[in-house]
């Protein structure tokens, strides 16, 4: 993520092209502050440049700070984002 972060993005945008979805997620964990930051950075670097849009398929990235996976489960499921049912 840190060293090349577009790489990222490009590989997110070829699935999410494939599956039919228009946003897409970056979970990292809090301990990786220099991950999230260079991220961040590359996804507004590719908003400006209008990279996120391929053949007017439009596409949105988040990345998404936590400390365990099950609080980024609740946080897609309270945004209405995902579908499906989770144990507790």
């Amino acid at each position: 993520m840190e060293g090349d972060p577009f790489r990222l993005i490009e590989g997110m945008m070829i699935c999410a092209r494939a599956i039919g979805a228009t946003r897409g997620y970056i979970y990292c964990r809090y301990e990786y502050p220099a991950a999230v930051r260079a991220m961040r950075l590359a996804i507004q670097k590719a908003r400006e440049a209008d990279l996120l849009e391929c053949d007017d398929y439009p596409f949105d990235l988040e990345v998404v700070v936590g400390v365990a996976l099950v609080y980024w489960m609740v946080y897609l499921r309270r945004s209405n984002q995902i579908a499906g049912t989770f144990s507790s």
